[in-house]
């Protein structure tokens, strides 16, 4: 596929093929939005080739800027003269304008003019430096990834020398746990081997800042600047990897820097800890195993006593830092997707995770999940700055639901109890080892729990599953009226969330209760412990000894849940949001247990208003983006953009008009109308009727239909009928069915198979439902039921019908 240089608007963009006239105007159009720095709504239908211009057309706009701006830098270093100035000489009208100086304050009046000229000079020779230092960053970054392209042998060189280096720390590691056994454990010997890590350390909100840098100091020492880039996100990960493929076959897939990020869950290698299940627990024993790292401890972790350790804490194999210097080059060198990411780092033994973050600076293109950039904590432990860079949002049509969807948050009445449970356990487990400002804010929690408890009308002391309330129905409420009526205004909840989140209590009550919930060793504290495990034992009858009736919820997974603590502390940050932002709903059913309290974000551009001011331009682009208005007035005008800062692009599709027929069907073949309002939609001779339709359409239509539903469970309703009137069974006969499957990773295996059949109609008839086994998988294969009697029809079958739903995985 030869590359073609393709000219629109004054400016040359690299093509794979000739592009149609509104990728051209979609490319210029883009290029003028990035280059004034604007927020641009992009409407482009399904099949146009929108993802190819957004590459095409954003990464020319970057290839300008980057040599615009090296041409600026080496104007910076010839312009500014290192010799003395002449008396009077002024030398800002010799220096471009790009690369001034940044204005200082005003000069108090009557300042010697050799003091305004000397500081002049300072000024702009720093910047000087500075450029230079930028210089000479990129030119040896430039020189490690061209080294790492053509030379194999460094790679393997350095494999062996840190398989070298783990087998002499591995030695180190068990000489030091064995010393650790011996005279200098005794004093802590009131506590039992590895109980230690779920102490709380001290609380000093003063040097929060620096409390939290401890395990990434390693990481910020390989960190570079951060260059101009574009954040590229979409909603799922099959989405980022087929954008990833149409990058690669771009004429920029073998110059540009690209970087695709994921979470712990989806970039782990250690299969101990992807084992695990559950995200919260993968990201506590993930930074629990870069604790264990002797390289990173500091001089206060360095004189405490020795203490040993569970195995199951020992230093993650795959994190240090030779092996994530490699990777991050690796990265770097050629634009990989996430499954290849995960093949290179069991290969080279080292972690995507944090190999990826640190490819961040240096990259010219990131690729990343809705979440991960529209959440402000997910953005910030990812490592993602926005400032003064370009964010291109895709598949934007549900932006605003997204945005609403990631910051809403519900705990239910039992979450609340078990979570008091535990950490009142906690804290009388190691009252006497607990500062007092630990003390204080764990008591304002178990306040702020019991409250939360008693506003849905139970009793923190009593078991949630039994409490039956006095009260039932739905209240809604702003956060002003909640935090009144709980009682709980007196509270900053603003310092108690902060403390949640340096003193990280919900993963030491997690590590807590993982010790002591399922089996306790015979208690120094008897009261308490048995307490705990009494009462996790009503709670959770999966966890018990018991009958072999709860064993079901017991197989549901191996993983164990995470501390009920981790979703009430999204619940309180939350309750920080503007009361005119957000609303309450108290929601009472009958018993504690299946009460809950949740949080609804009424206001998404809050949360939006951040990536609106910081980013130097927003690119908002989708298949149907109408009604724009929604865009404009909801998210963007309150997220503080003005007006003239959005621009508006749409246009229409490739596909001539003489190849699409729209029609709109009234009634059916037995002129039943066709009434699809929600309290006329599942009547029987109304999905009879839609039954009768499709299999004349069926039998019409050659090739492929696809047939949507408004939801999941209409579908199934509706399919339930049409196998019990053996309208399945005809509608098999003419057509292999598919279906839509709940599982994103299925999609792409459904739509080939569904594809495969369309074609074989072309080659030849094939046979009906017993005879489709070469075809894909069947209609009961995914996720449906196939009937009886479609199993016992035969026939011939032309082409296939896909059942999907709207705003599905399709």
């Amino acid at each position: 596929m030869a590359d073609e240089t393709q000219e629109a608007g004054g400016v040359h963009f690299p093509f794979p093929f000739p592009p149609y006239s509104i990728q051209k105007d979609f490319m210029a159009e883009l290029y003028q939005v990035l280059e004034a720095g604007k927020i641009g709504i992009f409407e482009s239908p399904t099949g146009t080739g929108k993802s190819l211009s957004l590459i095409c057309g954003a990464l020319t706009w970057l290839r300008d800027f980057e040599q615009r701006k090296r041409q600026e830098e080496a104007r910076c270093l010839l312009e500014p003269r290192a010799g003395p100035l002449p008396e009077g000489q002024d030398l800002r009208p010799a220096t471009p304008s790009s690369c001034r100086a940044p204005p200082t304050a005003p000069r108090p009046g009557g300042e010697p003019d050799w003091v305004t000229q000397f500081v002049q000079r300072k000024e702009e020779r720093d910047l000087a430096e500075r450029v230079k230092e930028e210089q000479i960053r990129r030119r040896k970054r430039e020189e490690r990834l061209q080294q790492m392209r053509h030379n194999t042998q460094l790679k393997h060189a350095a494999r062996r020398r840190r398989q070298e280096e783990e087998e002499t720390e591995a030695l180190l590691r068990l000489s030091r746990e064995m010393l650790a056994e011996g005279p200098g454990a005794e004093q802590l010997e009131q506590l039992e081997p590895g109980e230690e890590e779920l102490v709380l350390a001290e609380y000093a909100s003063d040097e929060e800042r620096r409390a939290t840098r401890g395990a990434d100091e390693d990481e910020e020492d390989l960190e570079e600047e951060h260059v101009m880039k574009i954040y590229y996100c979409s909603r799922t990960h099959s989405q980022l990897a087929q954008f990833v493929q149409e990058v690669r076959k771009s004429p920029f897939g073998k110059e540009t820097r690209l970087v695709t990020l994921g979470s712990r869950q989806n970039l782990c290698v250690n299969e101990d800890v992807r084992g695990l299940g559950s995200v919260q627990l993968i990201n506590d024993r993930c930074v629990e195993m870069q604790r264990s790292r002797p390289e990173s401890k500091s001089g206060a972790e360095a004189d405490e006593p020795k203490r040993r350790r569970r195995e199951g804490r020992a230093a993650c194999p795959f994190h240090g830092r030779e092996q994530t210097q490699l990777l991050r080059d690796e990265i770097l060198v050629e634009a990989k997707d996430m499954e290849q990411l995960l093949a290179l780092g069991r290969e080279a033994r080292g972690c995507p995770y944090y190999g990826s973050r640190l490819a961040i600076p240096a990259a010219q293109l990131v690729v990343l999940p809705y979440p991960m950039l529209l959440h402000a904590a997910t953005r910030q432990a990812a490592g993602v700055r926005l400032q003064g860079q370009v964010v291109i949002i895709d598949e934007a049509h549900n932006l605003i639901d997204t945005i609403t969807g990631i910051h809403s948050t519900a705990v239910s009445g039992s979450q609340l109890c078990q979570a008091h449970s535990q950490l009142l356990q906690y804290m009388e487990r190691y009252r006497k080892r607990l500062k007092a400002k630990n003390l204080m804010y764990i008591k304002q929690i178990l306040y702020l729990l019991e409250k939360f408890v008693a506003v849905l009308g139970g009793n923190i002391k009593q078991n949630p599953n039994t409490q039956s309330l006095s009260q039932t129905g739905t209240e809604l409420k702003t956060i002003n009226d909640f935090l009144f009526q709980s009682q709980v205004d007196n509270i900053n909840l603003f310092k108690v969330q902060r403390y949640c989140e340096r003193s990280k209590v919900s993963r030491k009550l997690c590590g807590f209760t993982e010790r002591y919930g399922a089996v306790l060793p015979p208690p120094r504290e008897p009261s308490g412990l048995a307490g705990l495990q009494r009462f996790l034992q009503s709670v959770q009858p999966a966890v018990s000894e018991a009958p072999a009736a709860p064993l079901e919820e017991a197989e549901v997974g191996p993983t164990r849940a995470a501390s009920p603590l981790m979703h009430i502390e999204g619940f309180l940050a939350a309750l920080t949001t503007a009361s005119q932002d957000g609303r309450v709903i108290l929601s009472r059913q009958g018993s504690l247990s299946q009460s809950s309290l949740k949080f609804l974000l009424l206001n998404p551009a809050v949360h939006f208003a951040q990536v609106v001011k910081e980013c130097r331009a927003v690119v908002i682009a989708g298949g149907t983006m109408q009604p724009v208005s929604d865009f404009r007035e909801q998210l963007l005008a309150c997220a503080g953009a003005e007006a003239e800062r959005v621009v508006e692009f749409s246009c229409g599709h490739v596909i001539p008009p003489d190849n699409i027929l729209p029609l709109v069907l009234c009634s059916g073949p037995t002129s039943q109308p066709l009434e699809f309002t929600y309290q006329k939609r599942a009547l029987p001779a109304l999905v009879d009727e839609t039954g009768r339709i499709l299999c004349n359409l069926c039998s019409v239509v050659p090739g492929g239909l696809v047939c949507f539903f408004p939801s999941y469970e209409y579908q199934h309703q509706v399919l339930a009928h049409w196998d019990k009137s053996g309208m399945l069974a005809r509608l098999a006969v003419r057509k292999k069915i598919f279906q839509e499957p709940r599982k994103a990773s299925q999609v792409e295996q459904v739509l080939a198979a569904y594809a495969r059949c369309i074609k074989v109609r072309d080659r030849g008839r094939v046979r009906g439902p017993r005879g489709l086994a070469s075809s894909g998988p069947c209609f009961s294969a995914l996720g449906g039921v196939c009937p009886q009697s479609c199993r016992q029809a035969g026939g011939p079958v032309t082409g296939a019908l896909l059942l999907s739903v709207v705003g599905g995985k399709m």
